[in-house]
Formats: structure tokens, sequence, C-alpha cells
């Protein structure tokens, strides 16, 4: 069998530990085999998931100059902290290489680069692609609870052979095929960010621990969930919630359902450039960056202001920043730096 066609057969071990929105036993340590094609294949190419506590290396080997924004337990307890990237390269055996693009697609980060840098080669490991819904899911029950999931979700496995996704900081388990998982996707470039639908000033939400119900289980959801004027059935209420590509319909009591003022919406914030440093000094458009080493890794976007050289190399400490909007805390931003350096001779100095 081709190598680049054999299935990927990565076991995990999973806690399935008691968290909101999923329903289970006393936590129980389970192996989870993740069967899923294509991971080592050289044609991997387009837009994907990488987990957030992945290393992005500047250079492809390992002990190579790199970086690390993040940190997880274990990664299929903490589904939803991906990152969007885009595979341009899988002919290297261990490694792809990415770049970042300026989207959030189904996931709660958004890159931030460094905008005095432009083409920045990244790669990380195979090991480190994030498992990702590839075909639009749809479940609804006789009760009228219903969900809808967008492709480009994230997703965990489970011993059950369901799988998890997070939202708003809440987990679902849901009966998701095997087959509509995978390791690359392609993005709804008109995604937009979701809004609580109806035109009225009030929207309804639910009150603390109160559990619902959605395709037959009862779950208690931690987060605030904002819907328009529910459906009454008797003394029921059917609740329509939406979150980045999640739509569903749940079912709560009638008497826990309380109307509210819109919530404000926070916008989300962007890392600006580091400070110019008037040195006198700086690394003009155009000029080739490269790691301490000499890889390649970019050009210079803009003027950067550096210290005088006083070697071979003129280097300064690139940022590399994910914004986090997971409409549960005010925005945030993961921010790392590397040192890149260009060659002392192109240095330009102020008249």
């Amino acid at each position: 069998m081709n190598r680049g066609m054999r299935r990927s057969s990565l076991k995990f071990a999973l806690t399935a530990a008691a968290a909101a929105w999923v329903a289970v036993p006393a936590p129980v340590a389970a192996e989870v085999e993740l069967d899923i094609p294509g991971s080592e294949s050289t044609s991997l190419s387009g837009d994907a998931l990488v987990w957030e506590d992945a290393t992005f290396f500047l250079e492809p080997w390992d002990n190579g100059a790199s970086v690390k924004i993040s940190t997880i337990g274990r990664r299929f307890d903490e589904v939803g902290r991906a990152i969007p990237i885009r595979i341009v390269d899988a002919s290297m055996k261990r490694f792809v290489e990415i770049a970042l693009p300026d989207r959030l697609d189904c996931a709660w980060r958004r890159w931030a680069p460094d905008a005095r840098i432009d083409a920045l080669r990244l790669f990380v490991k195979r090991e480190d692609l994030a498992p990702v819904l590839t075909r639009p899911f749809a479940a609804k029950a006789s009760d009228g609870t219903e969900i809808k999931l967008g492709v480009g979700m994230p997703v965990a496995p489970t011993p059950s052979g369901a799988y998890t996704i997070a939202t708003r900081g809440d987990k679902l388990r849901l009966p998701i095929p095997h087959a509509s998982i995978g390791w690359t996707y392609t993005a709804n470039t008109k995604l937009v960010e979701p809004e609580v639908p109806g035109t009225g000033p009030k929207v309804y939400r639910l009150d603390r621990s109160i559990p619902v119900k959605l395709l037959g289980d009862e779950l208690t959801p931690r987060a605030f969930w904002y819907s328009p004027e529910p459906t009454r059935v008797n003394d029921q209420a059917l609740l329509r919630w939406a979150s980045r590509c999640v739509e569903m319909t749940v079912l709560a009591p009638n008497a826990a359902v309380r109307p509210q003022d819109r919530p404000r919406v926070l916008a989300p914030v962007k890392p600006s450039d580091p400070p110019p440093r008037p040195t006198g000094y700086y690394i003009p458009s155009g000029a080739p960056l490269a790691t301490s080493t000499g890889r390649e890794v970019g050009v210079a976007a803009k003027a950067i202001p550096v210290s005088a050289p006083s070697g071979d190399t003129s280097c300064f400490d690139a940022l590399l920043s994910a914004t986090k909007v997971d409409e549960t805390t005010y925005p945030q931003t993961l921010s790392r730096t590397y040192r890149v350096c260009t060659p002392a001779r192109l240095v330009e100095r102020d008249p």
C-alpha cells in the first residue's frame, strides 16, 4: 500500500471525565484509536487545524528553531483548542509546511502574525494536526430538538465511537459519522459571526444550572446562551441557540427561561507591532530574513528598526500571536517571540 495513503493509527489516552454537556459515568481511562486516513499523505494540502499547543518550527527538524504559544493537558479533553492553518506542502515525512490564514473558520482563535514579516515559512509535525469535521452534520429528534454543525469544526473521538465538540466552552457528544472526520476541509469563506436571531430588543436566557434536552439527552450548559423568543410547548420551551458553526434547538423548562436585553458584543483585539526604536539603523523592506543558522524564513515587509550591527548578522525578536475569542471570556492574545536575522551588510542607516 502506498505509504502516503495508508491509515494513520494514532492512539491517545482519553479520560472520559464528566464535563458540561457530556453526560458520562465516573471518570474512566480509555485508549481511543483515531483511525483517519491521509495524515501521512504527501498530497495533503488545503485548510486544516493544528492543536493550540503545537510547536511551530522555522527549521523543520528536531531541535530546530521553533516557537510554542500555548500548552494543553490532554488534547482530546480540550476539544476546540485548535487553530486554522493552510497546508502548502506535505512532501516531508514528519513535517508539513503551513501558512497562517487570517480567519477564524469554526475555531475560536485567529492568527495575528507579525506585520513586519512577509511570506513567513512555518512547519508543524503531522502528529500535531487536529481532526476536523469535513462534511456538514445535522440531527433532529421527535421532541423538536436539533443540531447543525458547519464544516471545519474541531472534533475529538470518544471510547463510544461518538465525537465531542466544544462551543462557547460547553461540550457536546454527538453521533457524527466517522466518514465525516478528516485532516483537511474546504473553508467557508462566507462564514460570519453568529447573531441571536430576531429583531426585538429582548433575548431569552436560561437560569443557571438548569438542564436542557438535546436529541434525547439531558445536558447542563455552563455558558449563558441567548435565544430569540422561544416556542412554547405546554410547560416546556424550545430555545434556538447559535454559535460559531453551530445551530441548535434545545428543550428547557418554561419557568426557567428569562427575557433580558441583548448582550453587548466584544470586539476582538489584535496585538500591535512593537514600538519602533529610533536607533538610526534598520532592515530595509524586502530584505531576506533567516534563523540564526541561516535558514530563510521570510522577508521584511517594511523597514524594521534594529540595533547597530556588531557582527555578520543583525537580528530582532519577531512575534507569533493568536487572538482568542470564545464568547465566554474577554478577548485574549497568546504571543511568543522568535529570533530572526538578516545579513549585516543589508542593514541601512539614516543619513
